[in-house]
């Protein structure tokens, strides 16, 4: 027969009321209790979370000049490569005619030298001083920033526009016409004469590009009209 073992408690506990308060307290909460119940802390943890300003926008910048003079050198490619495909199939005897490169060499060869290639040798060398310079260039600037929390930007087009409504509101103004830059504003106005205008009329616009980051250079030019 195989031995008995007895089971016996490590630790006995010798309060068995107190037992069933520890098993009681262990016991998860009830779930009769809303969460917020349960824990008061429960939806204030976004309280402490930090909120940044947007970053800057980068200030919209005009296509720059080495793009078009890519698109025309990549055009002059394309005829080179449409005279070497014509060599190449008159080469192979599919089609009768002349090489152009062949007719071209013939045409060069035995040139002696001449008063017209210094010049010539001098145009394209600033042609080709021109064309690194506008490769290496910055892409201008074409719009202007707004104060505000977002990226927000307008163009010179637009300041125009803002500066005739505005110079136009002014009393003593029968007409007006704007020509702006990123940097300068300069307003045409047709007045009736009286000599406090000019300056009205530039006030209101300053006023009206305050927002602007930096404010325009305003300009009035006058000539007096008819009546209003």
């Amino acid at each position: 027969m195989s031995p008995r073992h007895n089971l016996i408690d490590p630790d006995p506990d010798p309060d068995p009321g107190a037992g069933a308060a520890r098993r009681t307290a262990a016991l998860p909460a009830s779930t009769d209790r809303s969460d917020s119940e349960a824990d008061p802390q429960a939806g204030t943890h976004l309280d402490n979370v930090a909120v940044f300003d947007p970053a800057p926008g980068r200030t919209p910048r005009a296509v720059p000049t080495a793009a078009y003079t890519g698109a025309l050198i990549a055009v002059l490619l394309i005829g080179v490569g449409a005279v070497g495909i014509h060599d190449g199939v008159v080469a192979a005897g599919w089609i009768s005619g002349r090489s152009w490169t062949g007719a071209a060499i013939d045409s060069i060869d035995g040139l002696s030298p001449a008063g017209a290639m210094i010049p010539a040798g001098i145009v394209a060398a600033l042609i080709g001083l021109w064309l690194v310079l506008t490769s290496l260039s910055p892409r201008r600037k074409k719009a202007v920033g707004i104060d505000s929390a977002t990226a927000l930007f307008i163009e010179p087009s637009d300041i125009a526009r803002i500066a005739s409504i505005t110079a136009e509101s002014v009393s003593g103004v029968l007409s007006a016409r704007t020509s702006a830059t990123r940097t300068k504003v300069t307003i045409q106005v047709e007045t009736t004469g009286d000599a406090a205008t000019p300056g009205a009329v530039a006030d209101a616009v300053r006023t009206a590009l305050t927002s602007l980051t930096p404010v325009p250079k305003v300009s009035v030019r006058t000539r007096t009209g008819g009546t209003r």
